[in-house]
């Protein structure tokens, strides 16, 4: 199976490389017309044969690393000879020199970064040498022909400049996304993680105090998971765990709802703006739907779900913790009474006390 992170490298090495082709076919092609064939641009010809194998050794399905490294090493050798042979620090070329060392990273690595720098400084001496022993040759250019010249690689250096800063910003956005998408989600089962759930139900708390609105909460917990993990083993277990999790993900169906792991075989369901009824008829819709579904290995004992549910409105959510602990009573209370089942949190009319009734 193809690796999608060589995918796109190959097609960043692939861009690259069309680029700079056509960047130097064009600037050989202006300067041979423009000289009308006087002092024919051989450096320029000699990269644009370069790249262009490099290219069909791409598309052959070439190495994207060697053809990157080709590249660097093509520009930096092509860049110092054509700044030494015309005009050294006079030369439009010169303008090309600051892009270099960056392109060199995106293209390669970061650890390149420096050898990029040093190789860049030398390519400079190179060319401050030849001009001051008299080694470079004249621009035979006109004053319009230097002006068209500069702009045209000014402009160049600025549009692969421009796309190297929006190539690396748009890298650094997908990081930072991915890294948050990874510090909100349990690894095993994809659900939110305790983290992701702690803030989530801050701010459902905060919203419901509000407006005086729902909030119930379904804490889960797999029936016997210790003997099933310890007869089955672990990766038995995280396959069991994983099982759980999608069926309690098909129950969260509006964009509010968060499920999540809680820990270990624990999890939890939390749904703004839903009353006690509600809840309840959703806890047992999963239990239901788990006593449908078959263990990832064989059992003596069909899995089963016990879920402890607490709907409280307003005023009377207290805090986040003084919910999970409502839940989790109501939880334990089924797992005494052996467990597949569902558990409603009630509160006294006069007191406020909860009591607990299996559903």
């Amino acid at each position: 199976m193809t690796n999608p992170d060589n995918l796109n490298r190959k097609s960043l090495v692939a861009a690259v490389n069309a680029l700079l082709f056509s960047m130097i076919i064009a600037g050989t092609l202006a300067k041979y017309f423009v000289l009308e064939g006087a002092n024919p641009p051989r450096i320029g010809a000699i990269l644009a044969i370069i790249l262009g194998l490099n290219g069909f050794y791409l598309q052959r399905g070439g190495s994207p690393k060697k053809a990157a490294q080709l590249i660097v090493i093509a520009l930096y050798v092509g860049f110092t000879a054509a700044g030494a042979k015309t005009g050294g620090f006079n030369s439009p070329i010169i303008y090309v020199a600051p892009i270099l060392p960056v392109l060199s990273v995106l293209l390669l690595d970061s650890s390149v970064g420096l050898i990029g720098l040093l190789a860049i400084i030398l390519s400079l001496l190179v060319v401050a040498f030849a001009q001051y022993f008299g080694l470079t040759d004249s621009i035979l250019l006109s004053e319009t022909g230097v002006l068209i010249t500069n702009f045209s690689v000014l402009l160049c250096s600025c549009l692969v400049t421009s796309w190297i800063v929006w190539d690396f910003a748009r890298k650094s956005n997908e990081f930072a996304e991915e890294n948050l998408r990874n510090a909100n989600t349990d690894f095993l089962t994809g659900l939110a993680n305790r983290r992701k759930i702690t803030k989530t139900l801050e701010e459902e708390v905060r919203r419901a105090g509000r407006s005086g609105g729902w909030l119930s909460l379904i804490l889960i917990d797999v029936d016997h998971f210790k003997r099933y993990n310890d007869s089955n083993g672990h990766r038995a277990g995280d396959e069991c765990l994983v099982m759980v999790a999608n069926v309690i993900t098909s129950f969260a169906m509006r964009s509010v709802d968060v499920a999540g792991r809680f820990g270990g075989d624990e999890f939890i369901l939390i749904l703004p703006n839903t009353d006690s009824s509600s809840a309840c008829d959703i806890a047992d819709k999963i239990r239901r739907q788990m006593q449908n579904r078959k263990s990832p290995v064989g059992f003596s004992d069909q899995l089963s779900l016990t879920l402890g549910v607490v709907s409280l409105a307003g005023e009377a959510i207290e805090s986040p913790e003084g919910t999970i602990q409502l839940a989790d009573r109501a939880l334990y209370h089924g797992k005494a009474q052996g467990g597949d089942c569902v558990v409603n949190t009630l509160f006294d009319a006069q007191t406020g006390l909860p009591s607990f009734e299996c559903q």
